[in-house]
């Protein structure tokens, strides 16, 4: 359950999916997104939403409390170089 993943992985950041966030405004998705809010609101947790592409949506979104938006609307996916080598496995010896 939410709860309990909560409770294992204490997260600062949960992030609602696209495939969500381009439901709305259909009720259920209105629903599950501000059930999630009131979750994350008394959870101390800090909620993104991605995928937001239109000012309507953006404007829903705020509407149920949320600050953190990231998709088409603000900028498109940009290509960013890694600032720290990515570590690989040691090789083993060979014998």
């Amino acid at each position: 359950t939410v709860k309990r993943i909560n409770k294992e992985m204490k997260p600062d950041f949960i992030k609602l999916d696209m495939r969500l966030v381009h439901q709305l405004p259909q009720q259920d998705a209105m629903r599950t997104v501000h059930d999630i809010v009131e979750y994350t609101r008394t959870s101390n947790i800090t909620l993104i939403a991605e995928g937001v592409e239109r000012q309507e949506t953006q404007d829903i979104l705020a509407g149920e409390g949320i600050t953190l938006f990231q998709g088409y609307l603000y900028s498109p996916p940009e290509q960013v170089a890694l600032t720290a080598p990515v570590a690989k496995k040691p090789r083993k010896a060979a014998l």
